[in-house]
This record gives structure tokens, C-alpha cells and sequence, in this order.
């Protein structure tokens, strides 16, 4: 299977546009995933690809980390998000039409 874990601050979001794309171009389907802090950027990239015509949202699931190592230590178990991402039909031309995400100050993406 063809899966994404999506980080928070190890690599800027334009990263895993880009690497999404790259998958969808060989594959039909992409697993994305995001614990902790990182399940909100899984889902904006997600969202900026289905924004861009480039993919589209087929499932969607959530969880919490079970590590009783955390838990015994005090720690509450992390939020996690799975978003499964099928190419769309007019996946070629909404590529061709969309400029590589380019990375602004801070890691983010402009012009989303």
C-alpha cells in the first residue's frame, strides 16, 4: 500500500503536496496520516489536494495512539487521522494546471 505519514515540523507541507501528487501519478490511491500535532496538517494537505481538482477524499478514519507506556507515565494517548485519497478523472490537467506548491516562511504554502 501506498502510505504518507505526515509530519509536523520535519518537512514543510509543500513537501507532501508534492510527494502526493508524485504517488497519484503512479498509483490510484494514497494513505495519508498524521499523529498527534500532525493530524492537521495531514488533512490540509488532503483539503489543498481536493481543493486543486487533484484528488478526491474516499475514506476517512480516526483513533487515539494505545501506548500504555504513555498513559502510565501520565501522558493521554495522541489523536491520529488516516485519509485515504483516490486520483480524479481529470487528475493529469489539474496537475498540468498546478504550479508546485512553493514553500513560504514558516513552512507553510502560499496561495492556499
Amino acid at each position: 500500500r501506498n502510505k504518507i505519514q505526515v509530519s509536523r515540523e520535519k518537512k514543510p507541507l509543500n513537501f507532501f503536496i508534492n510527494l502526493t501528487k508524485k504517488t497519484l501519478a503512479n498509483e490510484d490511491e494514497v494513505e495519508l496520516s498524521g499523529i498527534g500535532l500532525a493530524v492537521t496538517n495531514a488533512i490540509t494537505v488532503a483539503e489543498i489536494l481536493k481543493s486543486r481538482g487533484i484528488a478526491t477524499i474516499t475514506k476517512i478514519e480516526t483513533s487515539l495512539t494505545d501506548d500504555r507506556k504513555e498513559e502510565s507515565r501520565g501522558t493521554l494517548p495522541k489523536a491520529k487521522v488516516h485519509i485515504w485519497l483516490v486520483k480524479t478523472p481529470d487528475f493529469r490537467d489539474a496537475v498540468a494546471k498546478d504550479k508546485p506548491a512553493a514553500a513560504a516562511p514558516g513552512g507553510t504554502t502560499r496561495g492556499t
